[in-house]
């Protein structure tokens, strides 16, 4: 098992540990698949969001479309409602995560 060690940020001598050796000893689950399938499966949707709010920004603001704004105010609202979206998910979700426990909340049936 190997052992790394790095300079202290207090400034003093070399801090040595054995966890990323011990961690590397792991094995891979089916609940780091998971973890890989759900992160990917999210940072896809971010990415849909994106492109799908860019795209109809500018049919929205078209001349002609029974809405005077800007292709600037459908994005600023867009990106305005899914910040407020993730910082009310993060509040919800983290008051029942301290209520009930993470592994209750994340087990699955």
């Amino acid at each position: 098992m190997a052992v790394t060690g790095r300079k202290s940020p207090q400034g003093g001598g070399t801090v040595t540990t054995a966890v990323p050796a011990r961690l590397d000893l792991l094995p891979w689950s089916r609940r780091h698949w998971m973890v890989v399938v759900g992160l990917g499966t999210v940072w896809i949707l971010d990415g849909l969001e994106v492109t799908v709010v860019g795209n109809i920004a500018g049919r929205l603001s078209e001349r002609g479309s029974g809405l005077p704004i800007s292709s600037a105010q459908v994005t600023g609202a867009a990106a305005a409602l899914s910040v407020a979206g993730a910082c009310a998910g993060a509040l919800f979700f983290g008051r029942l995560t301290d209520r009930f426990g993470r592994n209750a909340l994340a087990a699955h049936p």
